[in-house]
């Protein structure tokens, strides 16, 4: 029977110790034939630091009869067995002992499990984590010291307690029994708690409560290993909170929006989904191909993606046709982002509808308006030419009535006449050169000229009207050479207007005409034509306005000088 024990056995002499009989069990454990252990002694079988506690073990068992002792056996390959040597003695009835006998058990299995066990404590005293240990009615046997350092309960206030001190009253009661029902069955139950520490402020903690089982699967135990994420909790509401201000802008920018990934509609906006007219529940998860690409000319989609790809960037006026038939201009705005499975478009797309047709109405107002101007134009051309012929008549025969024997009132009458007619033709010049000009006829005359004879010819016609009005009248002209390259007919035009006007608007003091060089560049001489009155002027603020078309600087002159 205990040759073929689970334990080791050996049997020695009384005497002398020697080992008379040993069992496979020991010669397993220590990896020698029976051969090899016979004749030993068991204090050669030890380690040698192991040898006094045998020894004082052997005279416990001379003296009490039995004895237990942990020591070291070290095997064939000299390996340091751990084992535990219950010792004892075989008497007759006399008294007399007649053999040592002892069983080995090998410790190796059990320190191991002994390590793991001291391994895991000290694991579990070190965590970061909370860890906590229930018995199967929740009162708390075990804390870490992460428990102290998370709820500030010493170990000593928080055994003997229930987990619901640490509750805050922000779950309800449905929630703590769906909890107790998930551990109850034997789950794990994962999720947050908000929790109450012990100076009173709230933090919450990610927790997994696991049951522990015996060998009948019966509930012994439970334990929760706790995380405090009060800090994530607080980024992630921050972050929703964030995340809620950006769809409140997404959806109110303005514009449409879309993200599309490999070809598929990731994600649309409201206003997105009103352009296409196709509902944002449609559009996400759908293939641009199916629902977008179909409102657009053939080919235009490809050619969309293919700048795209190249660019990583397109900005697109296009018009589509929606599914009811209704077409609208859109601008279509899309940046590549990403690489590879990563690469993803967003575009924008915003309605122009409104706007292409203000600009196609505009671009038809404009349309006519110039050929408003140009029949204008047209008009007064014809009408300049048609008054002038008659004018032309009316001054030719008076400048020959003129020449005939005339009495001095009947010479003044007819000058009067053709001083009249030849203003009223130059009006029709200017109308006609205006006419020109609007529409873009006029042309400049260019042959040499002698542009002092010019303002002495300016001079001479303005003379009797200074004399009449009684103003100091007087037209210099500063340059050494008199002869130009340019338009005489033209310039005579704008000396005679600028003159004609001071000295329309001059009562008294003078009107001066000076024309000096202001220099020369590249061999073209500058001349500044200057015409200065003492007359009512322009105000500062009036400037501006002198270049417009048939505008005064002040609307009482129009009364007083006409």
């Amino acid at each position: 029977m205990i040759k073929n024990t689970s334990q080791g056995f050996f049997e020695a002499s009384p005497a002398t110790f020697e080992i008379t009989a040993v069992n496979s069990a020991l010669c397993s454990i220590l990896d020698m034939e029976e051969s090899e252990l016979l004749g030993k002694t068991p204090f050669e079988l030890v380690s040698e630091k192991d040898v006094p506690m045998l020894r004082e073990a052997a005279k416990t068992v001379d003296i009490e009869g039995n004895c237990a002792c942990y020591v070291h056996m070290v095997s064939k390959s000299g390996e340091e067995v751990p084992v535990l040597i219950n010792g004892t003695l075989i008497k007759d009835q006399d008294g007399i002992v007649l053999s040592r006998f002892a069983f080995v058990i090998d410790r190796r299995e059990e320190e191991e499990r002994l390590l793991t066990i001291r391994l895991l404590s000290s694991a579990v005293e070190q965590a970061p984590s909370t860890v906590v240990i229930t018995d199967v009615k929740g009162t708390i046997q075990y804390v870490n010291p992460a428990f102290t350092e998370t709820t500030g309960y010493s170990k000593e206030e928080a055994i003997g307690q229930n987990p619901r001190v640490l509750k805050s009253g922000y779950h309800s009661t449905e929630f703590y029994q769906e909890l107790w029902g998930t551990i109850l069955s034997g789950m794990t139950w994962k999720g947050r708690l908000y929790n109450r520490k012990k100076d009173g402020s709230l933090y919450w903690e990610e927790a997994r409560i696991s049951p522990v089982l015996d060998e009948k699967r019966n509930i012994t135990h439970f334990i929760a290993i706790k995380e405090d994420i009060t800090e994530t909790v607080r980024l992630e509401e921050e972050l929703r909170k964030k995340s809620e201000e950006l769809e409140i802008i997404v959806d109110n920018m303005g514009m449409g929006l879309l993200y599309i990934k490999h070809g598929v509609i990731e994600r649309v906006n409201r206003l997105a989904s009103e352009i296409f007219g196709i509902e944002e529940r449609r559009m996400v998860g759908g293939r641009v191909k199916e629902l977008i690409e179909p409102m657009l000319e053939e080919g235009m989609g490809d050619r969309l993606y293919t700048t795209l790809k190249e660019k990583r960037f397109v900005s697109e006026e296009l018009e589509i046709e929606r599914r009811d038939g209704s077409r609208v201009w859109i601008s279509a705005h899309g940046t590549m982002v990403g690489e590879g499975k990563d690469e993803m478009s967003i575009w924008m797309v915003e309605d122009i509808s409104y706007r292409k047709h203000i600009e196609e109405e505009l671009l038809q107002e404009k349309s006519r308006a110039e050929a408003a101007s140009r029949a204008k134009s047209q008009f007064l051309a014809n009408m300049s030419h048609e008054i002038r012929t008659p004018m032309n008549a009316i001054i030719g025969m008076t400048r020959l009535a003129l020449d005939t024997p005339l009495n001095p009132n009947q010479e003044h009458y007819l000058r009067t006449v053709l001083s009249s007619a030849e203003a009223l033709l130059s009006i029709l010049n200017d109308i006609l050169d205006l006419s020109k000009i609007e529409s873009g006829e006029i042309s400049l005359d260019k042959r040499p000229f002698d542009l002092r004879a010019l303002i002495a010819d300016v001079e001479n016609i303005f003379r009797f009207e200074a004399e009449r009005k009684g103003l100091d009248f007087a037209a210099t002209c500063e340059l050494e050479e008199p002869f130009f390259l340019s338009d005489p007919v033209r310039i005579r035009q704008v000396m005679v207007n600028l003159v004609g006007n001071a000295l329309k608007f001059t009562d008294k003091g003078y009107v001066s005409v000076r024309v000096r060089p202001k220099g020369s560049k590249d061999g073209i001489c500058e001349v500044l034509f200057e015409v200065e009155d003492t007359g009512v002027g322009i105000p500062e603020e009036r400037l501006v306005n002198i270049f417009e078309r048939f505008v005064q600087a002040d609307e009482s002159v129009a009364r007083r000088y006409g």
